[in-house]
């Protein structure tokens, strides 16, 4: 498809079976469990309150969390921006990746361009997916890489656009991560 037929659209990422939220969502559900320890609640309570680290987009603990809807906005060559549109305490935050930590996380104003790769090779267009939902690599703009997942001790999930294997020992280099991309039904018809 060509560049001037690429559209706006709407869609929800999945990692592992698990849909992408930010990690303020997956605080306030634990939370409300009932059978919290004082610790596990201290923790979340902290991590929900902190500027950066409730910011954070991570994996849901189960897989019927709700999941963050993004708008995915065309910026040319096959470059889209992402901004969030559930609604709640980030509507219209865009992602981003982080300057200092290369983690990805939501911004209210500057956000980083993301481009999508299947096994047929770049998207230029949403008319170019091969299957909705299909699997996708989340690729970084600035650093031509796609999206690695990695884990505190603690155990937060983030994504970041480096290689998260410090030892040098090619070992455990892992892959770039394989999203699910499901888009909205609506955003179909409209590129049909």
């Amino acid at each position: 498809m060509s560049e001037e037929t690429s559209i706006t659209f709407t869609g929800c990422l999945f990692a592992d079976g698990l849909p992408l939220v930010a990690n303020y969502q997956v605080m306030e559900q634990r939370l409300k469990h009932p059978r919290i320890t004082t610790g596990q609640r201290l923790k979340s309570e902290i991590s929900l309150n902190d500027e950066i680290s409730s910011r954070i987009i991570t994996l849901a603990d189960h897989d019927d969390a709700e999941p963050l809807l993004f708008e995915f906005v065309p910026e040319g060559q096959g470059r889209y921006g992402l901004n969030v549109k559930t609604a709640g305490r980030y509507f219209n935050w865009r992602l981003r990746i982080d300057q200092t930590t290369r983690h990805l996380l939501l911004e209210k104003s500057a956000g980083s361009y993301f481009e999508f790769e299947t096994y047929a090779g770049r998207l230029k267009s949403l008319g170019d997916l091969p299957s909705n939902p299909a699997s996708v690599a989340l690729v970084s703009v600035e650093k031509k890489i796609g999206l690695f997942q990695h884990q505190t001790k603690e155990g937060l999930k983030y994504f970041l656009d480096r290689n998260p294997n410090d030892t040098g020992h090619n070992a455990y280099n892992p892959s770039p991560v394989s999203f699910i991309l499901k888009v909205t039904p609506s955003a179909l018809d409209s590129a049909a």
